[in-house]
């Protein structure tokens, strides 16, 4: 069961590992503190999948709002296309755009679900 302490510095590991802090700065910090072994090991590995969550649900988010950027771009060309039997090249140019941008989103938020392990740097940067 964690202590006080070992809860404070796990705090710090988390906060070390989402700015992007080398493994080795991270255990230095924690040796200078007196966790060495098992220990810092659990701290460094419970950041790191906080971290990896973390990533997964910013990248879970910008996934579905492209999706849904997709299917209103769709809906609406649909929509006029067979409601109305045509549709105006500005009305045509404006869901291409949106089917664009929400195509954009969904590439981005899946790459980032597949590459969340690999990603590099402060999380404060990619948002």
């Amino acid at each position: 069961m964690p202590t006080i302490n070992e809860d404070r510095m796990y705090e710090s590991v988390l906060r070390m590992v989402v700015w992007g802090e080398s493994k080795q700065d991270v255990f230095q910090r924690l040796t200078i503190n007196g966790y060495e072994g098992e220990i810092a090991q659990r701290l460094y590995a419970r950041a790191c999948a906080e971290r990896v969550a973390s990533i997964r649900m910013t990248s879970l988010k910008k996934l579905g709002l492209g999706l849904a950027f997709i299917v209103a771009g769709i809906a609406v060309l649909a929509g006029f296309w067979f409601g109305f039997g045509g549709i105006t090249r500005y009305l045509l140019l404006l869901t291409l755009g949106t089917v664009a941008f929400g195509l954009w989103r969904f590439i981005d938020g899946l790459c980032g679900l597949m590459l969340a392990r690999q990603k590099e740097g402060s999380l404060a940067d990619s948002e």
